[in-house]
């Protein structure tokens, strides 16, 4: 049996190095980044029926934020997760894998995690789409909730400008719905879109809005610090 050659065995030793790395710091790059992007956000909904036992976790897919919002909700719960994305996403975001992305080829990878018992993500608009309601899906969600006879949890994602100089967005989980349930999805999906939009409506654009849980906040708005730091030198 011939030996590997010395540059073989570098960059193998290269690419796991890498790999280890990238596990480690992806998750605080990814943390890192809501903090520093996103002025707040904001969720309502009961997350509890999430933390133990398989599920279908099936967000509307309307911002580029949104995987990372994924991470932050399973990472708070403390459980590991799976979403599934197409291999042209995989590789212009390689470092979705290290978050617990899986290709859309890996089928039954994917049926095999949630048969035991873990969370998956499905985006079933399939791409990301205008921020209105959600109009088509595709037949996976039903193919997965009836394979293993799992829950469908939806969850409608918000992201908006208001008063902060920031983004801000708005996570409502709705009631798990059944597994012979997916067709209806959409209509629940466009009931839970609506009712964040009302929740905003009616809300002061410069407060969080009523009945939300804050589960990240700045410290003190941009314009607020620099009208402090201005502060002395006001004419009386």
């Amino acid at each position: 049996m011939t030996k590997p050659k010395p540059t073989q065995c570098f960059k193998h030793k290269l690419q796991k190095s890498i790999e280890i790395i990238a596990t480690f710091f992806t998750p605080y790059l990814v943390d890192q980044s809501l903090r520093q992007k996103i002025y707040a956000i904001y969720v309502k909904g009961d997350f509890n029926q999430l933390a133990t036992g398989a599920a279908l976790l099936v967000p509307n897919h309307h911002s580029w934020w949104d995987a990372f919002l994924l991470w932050r909700v399973m990472k708070r719960l403390k459980r590991p997760f799976h979403a599934i994305m197409d291999d042209k996403g995989l590789a212009q975001f390689p470092f979705f894998k290290h978050l617990g992305v899986i290709s859309h080829k890996d089928i039954r990878q994917a049926l095999r995690l949630l048969q035991g018992g873990e969370v998956l993500v499905l985006f079933p608009e399939g791409a990301l789409r205008p921020a209105a309601k959600v109009t088509e899906i595709h037949r996976g969600l039903s193919y997965f909730a009836q394979k293993s006879t799992t829950p469908i949890h939806p969850l409608a994602i918000r992201t908006v400008m208001r008063g902060a100089d920031k983004p801000e967005i708005l996570l409502l989980l709705g009631s798990p719905l059944k597994p012979d349930q997916a067709s209806n999805f959409i209509s629940v999906m466009n009931d839970l879109l609506e009712t964040i939009d009302q929740d905003l409506a009616q809300s002061n654009p410069e407060a969080p809005p009523q009945g939300y849980d804050i589960w990240q906040t700045a410290p003190l708005r941009w314009d607020i610090r620099l009208g402090q730091l201005f502060k002395p030198f006001r004419s009386r």
